[in-house]
């Protein structure tokens, strides 16, 4: 477990971004080139035949990056579990033969977890059953379940 993974650090930025400090960061990080310096930096280390995964893929903006990026003699795997999302990134990926869209969320072990929207709309983390923080906000959400990438 890292520092940025810590229950502190998770329960620290919980009420960061309940009390609107993680937006108000996000617009300053934004406004100072943050954007511009990660698509600098994801575009110098993505080279012409590569294979990238986009993990948490959401609507698909860096995945179409990495999708022309890699050209036609690579490939992208844009994981995406939630519905709603992936539809938007099948969209915006549909004219991209190079990239498989998998439905599934990644983790560094077996099981299941439920995704689960906040109330404003952004996902929670949610740890597995065999312990630790349970999610906040409203009920519900999808069960996603283990697969294998690349199976379509």
């Amino acid at each position: 477990m890292s520092l940025m993974t810590s229950p502190a650090a998770i329960g620290v930025r919980y009420v960061l971004r309940k009390i609107g400090v993680t937006r108000a960061y996000m617009s300053l990080a934004r406004g100072s080139g943050y954007e511009v310096l990660l698509t600098g930096a994801m575009r110098r280390a993505v080279r012409a035949g590569d294979t990238v995964w986009d993990v948490g893929a959401n609507i698909g903006d860096y995945t179409a990056q990495f999708a022309d990026w890699v050209g036609p003699a690579g490939h992208v795997y844009a994981f995406e579990p939630s519905r709603e999302t992936g539809a938007r990134l099948a969209a915006t990926c549909a004219s991209r033969a190079n990239v498989a869209i998998l439905p599934l969320g990644l983790s560094d072990r077996t099981g299941e977890a439920k995704l689960l929207r906040g109330a404003d709309g952004r996902r929670r983390r949610r740890r597995d059953r065999a312990g630790g923080r349970r999610p906040r906000g409203r009920r519900g959400g999808r069960r996603v379940r283990p697969g294998r990438a690349g199976a379509r």
